[in-house]
């Protein structure tokens, strides 16, 4: 039989977390002190509310709720503000939702489910399928899921002196794109349990203004005619790969106003860059040179 210290399950639990910022862990303590406020029963969630909408004939976006969440939280512990979180606490876990961003990262403090036996039925592509269809009858809009990938978490011979790896968990990806232009910096994923309930999850589906739409087809425009496309090339770096148009915004965790702008990712050297219509490299408020100073 297998046999894992506590301290490579405690190492483990954090590795599940994709940027578990150290404020939103901080919670998890708290919540089993119980040194948060009394919260309500977790309510129904109602799919009419809480969507992030844009300006007209923007990109409608999606606020992922703890109404709206399968998330595992275990006994109701209490909720607060703290660190530019709000986070709702339980025995099993933290529900966190940026109170600028509206990112919501939903985090357990238990051991690793394949551990326990608290696993989907199936393979990943089932787990793949059930996590579309959680997200998109919650509200996600289905016609911007572009594809669903599932990517493991494993326990390595350095975490627990096994052998070969073991694959503990799949994260099952929800890709965002918006006619056909892929909105990379939007995420939807989550680990489900053997009942469907959400083990672990984080969600930022941004709405996204007109203008965007419109600075999306005027550069659509430009790369569809030889002339301008070919001048538009011409404008780049020497020795930049072939790569594709896509809307990039800020991350999840920004703290500042919101900014998307649709460009040209490509690859230089070893630096994915993003160019705008003039050939010049887009920098978003929370991006510190867009890569440019790494550049050959």
């Amino acid at each position: 039989m297998l046999e894992i210290s506590s301290e490579s399950v405690t190492m483990l639990s954090m590795r599940l977390s994709v940027r578990c910022v150290a404020a939103l862990c901080a919670g998890l303590t708290c919540a089993l002190l119980g040194c948060a406020r009394s919260a309500q029963d977790h309510p129904q969630a109602d799919a009419t509310q809480d969507v992030a909408q844009p300006e007209s004939s923007g990109i409608p976006g999606y606020v992922h709720t703890f109404a709206r969440s399968r998330f595992e939280l275990g006994t109701m512990v209490g909720e607060m503000n703290e660190y530019g979180m709000h986070k709702i606490t339980g025995t099993d876990g933290v529900f966190a939702t940026e109170i600028v961003s509206q990112a919501a990262t939903a985090i357990p403090n238990t051991t690793p489910p394949s551990l326990t036996g608290n696993v989907f039925p199936g393979d990943a592509r089932a787990q793949d399928d059930a996590v579309k269809s959680y997200f998109t009858h919650a509200g996600l809009p289905s016609n911007q899921v572009s594809s669903v990938t599932a990517d493991e978490t494993v326990i390595t011979a350095l975490d627990a002196g096994l052998e070969n790896p073991l694959v503990i968990a799949w994260y099952s990806i929800l890709h965002r794109s918006y006619d056909g232009v892929s909105i990379e910096d939007s995420t939807a994923w989550a680990i489900l349990g053997r009942d469907g309930g959400s083990l672990e999850e984080q969600v930022y589906w941004p709405a996204m203004g007109a203008d965007v739409v419109n600075r999306l087809r005027s550069f659509q425009a430009m790369l569809s005619q030889p002339e301008t496309s070919n001048a538009f090339f011409a404008s780049l770096p020497a020795n930049t790969q072939a790569g594709a148009l896509v809307i990039h915004h800020t991350a999840w965790d920004w703290a500042g106003a919101f900014a998307a702008e649709p460009c040209y990712r490509a690859v230089l050297g070893s630096v994915a860059l993003c160019f705008d219509m003039t050939g010049h490299v887009v920098t978003l408020p929370d991006d510190s040179n867009g890569g440019a100073d790494d550049a050959p």
